[in-house]
């Protein structure tokens, strides 16, 4: 359980991983320890928030920050940029982005809040990508790449979201509502929309998206795809690089 009024211990946890659960801990812990959180980018990002920035980009901005602007100053958190390599009982040694040298980071304990990955709705970090971290590190890099998206998206007639769940339904239904000329066919296996929530939120977004125009292909028979451009919305994996 964490004691956010606990006395401080003079202790040094190291958090890594700066997605809301690491900002949590990092948060919580700071009356009581000396916290330093690493992350692979530069910026913090609301993941769920994405859909609506990949048809206006420009809603980017309200929904991330730099971690260097808030957390050394409004929370007298320590921030590390860079990727975690290898991580020992006591230490954990990073690959620093300003330069490409390696630190090694001592602490008392660590927390590996790393998420998971989810396609393009998340910033790839991927080192087995190396083009990835580099471009994607950077907020004005990630600003960009969703830009490039949207200009993508002005092109298309007909678009394809491969998921029924909480991704897909957000992501049809932003289509739909800024690109109402567009053809949106939200597709899922699963015979309704959003199978993990109750039956009144699946009617009720059934509903809204038969109503905005979305075309819905569920279940097994699938018809061919005439999409000009697919988005997959399915699945995730943990992010563990360590």
């Amino acid at each position: 359980r964490i004691m956010p009024n606990a006395p401080y211990s003079g202790k040094h946890v190291c958090v890594i991983g700066g997605g809301p659960g690491g900002l949590l801990c990092a948060h919580r812990l700071r009356q009581s320890f000396n916290v330093t959180l690493i992350d692979a980018k530069e910026y913090f990002e609301m993941s769920p928030s994405v859909p609506r920035a990949v048809v206006k980009p420009s809603h980017h901005r309200v929904v991330t920050f730099r971690y260097e602007d808030v957390l050394p100053s409004r929370m007298g958190v320590n921030f590390l940029a860079g990727r975690v390599v290898s991580l020992r009982e006591d230490s954990a040694t990073v690959q620093v982005h300003h330069d490409d040298s390696e630190l090694d980071v001592m602490f008392d304990y660590a927390i590996i809040a790393t998420g998971s990955e989810t396609g393009i709705w998340k910033p790839s970090m991927d080192p087995k990508q190396p083009s990835a971290p580099t471009l994607q590190r950077r907020k004005e890099s990630r600003a960009l790449e969703l830009i490039r998206m949207q200009e993508k998206l002005k092109s298309c007639k007909t678009v394809d979201v491969i998921g029924a769940g909480l991704v897909g339904v957000e992501l049809a239904a932003e289509l739909a509502y800024y690109y109402p000329r567009m053809k949106v066919v939200l597709r899922d296996l699963q015979p309704t929309v959003l199978p993990v929530l109750p039956p009144a939120a699946q009617a009720y977004a059934k509903d809204w998206l038969t109503r905005h125009g979305v075309q819905l292909s569920l279940g097994p028979d699938q018809d061919e795809s005439e999409a000009d451009l697919t988005f997959s919305c399915v699945g995730l994996k943990p992010h563990s690089p360590i």
